[in-house]
């Protein structure tokens, strides 16, 4: 994986957001708390409606379908 100044956040909840997957805001709301623009987001999900959602607002997106397939994403 790239070194860097990453931060996460792991497990997006209604409670702590004010929407949920695959609504575009959810997405918009993450970006915004963590300060970064939807372009510098990385979104794993092995949902391909909540993907999509991702990819529609410019962020970049992986589905998850094993660990190797992630590691490679990540590496790439």
């Amino acid at each position: 994986m790239p070194t860097g100044t990453g931060r996460t956040v792991n497990g997006c909840s209604t409670v702590r957001f004010r929407s949920a997957k695959p609504d575009h805001s959810n997405y918009l709301e993450v970006a915004a708390h963590l300060g970064v623009a939807p372009a510098h987001c990385i979104v794993v999900d092995d949902s391909t409606v909540n993907v999509a959602a991702a990819d529609a607002l410019g962020m970049r997106t992986h589905q998850y379908i094993s660990p190797a397939a992630l590691r490679t994403f990540l590496a790439a």
